[in-house]
């Protein structure tokens, strides 16, 4: 997951699809919308780049050496 602002994109598990909200409207998540739109693809882009930074991502295993 990433927020920035009232918004929040996540993603439950790698065989689920990223879904948006709007914490400020929706506090409780009940209603989360597809992840599409300008908002969506500011907050992937920087959620990929935090990733790429870490060298993997939770659900990986370490690479062996």
């Amino acid at each position: 997951a990433i927020r920035r602002g009232p918004w929040k994109l996540e993603q439950s598990s790698p065989f689920e699809p990223m879904v948006l909200v709007n914490l400020e409207k929706d506090p409780f998540e009940e209603k989360p919308q597809p992840a599409d739109g300008k908002i969506a693809n500011e907050l992937m882009n920087a959620l990929q780049r935090h990733i790429q930074a870490a060298g993997r991502v939770s659900w990986q295993p370490p690479k062996s050496q």
